[in-house]
């Protein structure tokens, strides 16, 4: 999966429009960013190969630190 992509189902998982999301978005001024969203996310995460942690998506602030966390796994 590329980094695009990824933002992509990002974008999916928020219940965004495309091309909304960018680096710098606060995950704390979406509103699916709840227990819910997290759990979107880690699935996601497997599905890129990323071993990331409940702890470390907690830690997350903005969308560039979820690609952060999955980048070596990104194509």
């Amino acid at each position: 999966m590329t980094r695009d992509e990824f933002i992509s189902e990002l974008e999916f998982v928020f219940n965004v429009a495309g091309g909304s999301l960018t680096p710098e978005t606060e995950l704390g001024s979406l509103k699916a960013w709840d227990s819910m969203g997290m759990l979107s996310i880690i699935t996601l995460m497997k599905q890129v190969g990323s071993s990331t942690k409940v702890d470390q998506l907690m830690e997350a602030k903005t969308i560039g630190d979820l690609v952060q966390l999955a980048g070596e796994k990104l194509d």
